[in-house]
């Protein structure tokens, strides 16, 4: 079951609860408020991977790997252009 967390607007305290998607919590047991308790938004995706070695921005990545496609493409095109089909 997925964990949520909730925070009171009475009290201000934050409460953990698991339950199902369609559940939700509204009452809060610590000082017995109703209607008091809304959903906290929370990651619950964990990247374990670390990518702060990345220096420059995907989209920067994409550019620079479509110029250099580019620029290989052209080197292809100039060679079969030059090239001698003639037969000998």
């Amino acid at each position: 079951m997925p964990r949520y967390v909730y925070l009171c607007s009475q009290c201000k305290v934050q409460t953990e609860a698991r339950h199902s998607m369609t559940e939700k919590l509204s009452d809060c047991e610590k000082c017995d408020t109703e209607n008091s308790l809304k959903r906290v938004p929370s990651h619950f995706i964990t990247l374990t991977k670390d990518f702060t070695h990345f220096k420059s921005e995907p989209g920067e990545l994409v550019n620079s790997f479509i110029e250099e496609a580019a620029q290989d493409l052209k080197g292809h095109k100039d060679t079969i252009k030059n090239k001698d089909y003639k037969k000998e």
